[in-house]
């Protein structure tokens, strides 16, 4: 009977052990990141991972990895910072470019021309209808709806 109870045990408390292990997968240039050197990851409302590097930014879909081919149009690389708003848009910083800003109808460059004190942002930030901006010169805000920059002396 001891046997069978202790044989009983086993059997239920095998699973158990299975259960603690952490299932860990590596990704590289191998498989299609633009670079390994990871600076800024955002995992979207939509499930889409949002990897950004020195080099520039990849997106995981699906379970695949591809260059943003709208950040390598604007030659967009060594990406800080990603940030999602409200409305489901994509807010990428970089040190040295700016803000690059993909929404759902238009992308958008904000540089030292649209009101940033400086194109080298080391964090962005959303809190409601407003993205905060962290650079190298100082605070600047953007009001999302309207797009308006603000900033802070």
């Amino acid at each position: 009977m001891r046997n069978w109870f202790g044989f009983l045990l086993f059997v239920l408390a095998f699973p158990l052990l299975y259960g603690q292990t952490t299932v860990t997968k590596r990704y590289t240039t191998e498989d299609g990141l633009i670079a390994n050197d990871v600076r800024a990851l955002l995992l979207d409302s939509r499930g889409v991972l949002w990897i950004g590097s020195r080099a520039g930014l990849s997106v995981r879909q699906q379970g695949k990895i591809a260059i943003d081919n709208e950040s390598l149009q604007y030659r967009y690389t060594n990406v800080t910072s990603i940030v999602e708003d409200q409305h489901q848009g994509i807010w990428i910083g970089s040190y040295g470019q700016g803000i690059l800003y993909k929404g759902r109808k238009k992308t958008l460059l904000f540089n030292e021309k649209s009101g940033l004190f400086s194109t080298r942002i080391n964090a962005l930030f959303v809190s409601g209808r407003t993205l905060y901006i962290g650079t190298s010169e100082g605070i600047c805000k953007i009001d999302i709806p309207t797009l308006e920059m603000e900033k802070y002396q």
